[in-house]
Parts: C-alpha cells; sequence; structure tokens
C-alpha cells in the first residue's frame, strides 16, 4: 500500500512539474508575442504621427521622429521611403536622394514604389542630373508601365536632355489617351499618328 502511494505521489509529482513547465513556457510565449504586438503597435503609432506631422507642416519634427523609429527598425523601406519624401518637400534633394535609393533597395512595393521612383527621378531632374532621372523614369515604367505621372515627369526630362521631338511625342500620346475632350477624343488615331512621326509632311 505504502509503496502503491509513493509512485501515485510521484506521478503525480511528475504530472504537476510537467504542467508546471508547459505553462511557464506558455507564458513566457503569450509575454513574447504581447511585447511584439505592443512594440508594432507603438511603430505603426509613430507612423500615423509621422503623417501628422507632415500634414501640419512640422517636417523637422517628423524626420526626427522618422529618424528615431528607423533606428530600431534598420531594413524598413517605408520608412526611408517617409524621410526622403519629407527632405524632398523642403527643398532638400540631396539629403533626400540616398533615402530613395535605399527604400528602392530595401524591396519598397505597391503604391509607395512608384511613389519613390517617382520623386527620385525628378529630384534629379530638378539637380540638373538629367541621365540618372531618364534612367530612373524608364525603370520605373518598366514596373509600372501604366502610370501615366511617371510619363509626363520622363517627357519634361526629356526636354531637358535635348529629346524635344521624343518629349512632345509623348506628351501627344498621354494626351491622347488620358484627355476627357470629346473634340480630342475624336482625333485619337491622328495624334498617335503624328506622336509616331512628328517630322513627317502629308
Amino acid at each position: 500500500m505504502d509503496r502503491l502511494h509513493f509512485t501515485c505521489q510521484r506521478h503525480i509529482s511528475g504530472v504537476a512539474c510537467s504542467l508546471t513547465e508547459d505553462l511557464g513556457e506558455r507564458t513566457d510565449s503569450i509575454n513574447s508575442l504581447f511585447v511584439s504586438l505592443l512594440f508594432k503597435l507603438q511603430r505603426e503609432t509613430m507612423k500615423h504621427s509621422i503623417d501628422s506631422l507632415k500634414e501640419l507642416g512640422r517636417y523637422e519634427d517628423a524626420v526626427t521622429m522618422a529618424q528615431n523609429l528607423l533606428r530600431s527598425s534598420p531594413d524598413n523601406a517605408s520608412l526611408m521611403y517617409k524621410i526622403a519624401s519629407l527632405y524632398d518637400i523642403q527643398g532638400l534633394e540631396l539629403q533626400a536622394i540616398p533615402f530613395y535609393r535605399a527604400a528602392i533597395d530595401h524591396h519598397l512595393a505597391g503604391k509607395e514604389l512608384q511613389e519613390a521612383y517617382l520623386g527620385l527621378g525628378s529630384t534629379y531632374r530638378a539637380l540638373g542630373l538629367y541621365q540618372e532621372s531618364l534612367e530612373t523614369f524608364d525603370r520605373a515604367l518598366a514596373i509600372f508601365p501604366q502610370a501615366k505621372e511617371l510619363t509626363l515627369f520622363r517627357a519634361m526630362t526629356l526636354y531637358n536632355l535635348g529629346e524635344t521631338k521624343e518629349a512632345v511625342a509623348a506628351l501627344l500620346i498621354l494626351l491622347a489617351e488620358t484627355s476627357n475632350h470629346q473634340d480630342i477624343s475624336l482625333y485619337q488615331k491622328a495624334i498617335r499618328q503624328y506622336a509616331a512621326d512628328l517630322d513627317r509632311i502629308g
């Protein structure tokens, strides 16, 4: 009887220890998950705060907040893009360029990637770096061929490079594709033909 009682106690103790260890592991896992979610929530809150500061025109404060957040999340392409656009809006093109490029290199995606290419290309153009601007717009249009704003800014860069004919042709095609004006729509086919060869006679 005593041996049976001892065996039962030892078995119960083993089960209790196992349950305690399992509970401890689960608690640690829950705590880790909670901390992770808390940090994520804080980051998202700060991102919204960055946008709010930008809307208020407090660009320097927004840059400071974004850079602080980037230190804890150094591979965050979206934050890099935000910093680039904040520098850009202040006319600080030279500071904006490395952040635009870093955002693109860190696999920025979707609408932000499209906007980053536009920002980088137009920033190069503003600094007189026309070839770099054209190459940027060409890369962007290879990814976003339907982005009309990229075509528009590319045409301006072509003009700066002295490629007036190609620039006008691109703008004519863009006009034909996007205009809601009834009379322009009627001449869409003719506009495309002329855009293909502006020097053609007859």
